[in-house]
């Protein structure tokens, strides 16, 4: 009897610390912690919750990510706003 072939999860671990250190902390933390589900449940052959795991992963870091640029776009017209003000004194 043959073993079955691996079958490949992806875990979004990367982009998960990507998040965390560069658009939004807390969103890129859990999504860092589906992410290690993912590998637990591959380890005891639990593919479907492997599956879930990941899925919940990568809907987390586009939610991070998209959180992120957002904030950073406020951040930028805030900042020029601020300088049109400061430049009118």
């Amino acid at each position: 009897m043959e073993a079955p072939s691996a079958v490949h999860v992806p875990t979004y671990k990367w982009w998960s610390i990507f998040n965390i250190l560069c658009c939004c902390l807390p969103l890129g933390l859990i999504a860092l912690y589906y992410s290690g589900q993912v590998e637990g449940r591959l380890r005891h052959q639990d593919i479907d919750g492997a599956r879930a795991a990941s899925h919940t992963a990568k809907i987390l870091n586009c939610l991070a990510l998209l959180l992120g640029l957002v904030a950073i776009g406020v951040m930028i017209y805030c900042i020029s706003q601020q300088q049109v003000l400061l430049s009118r004194v």
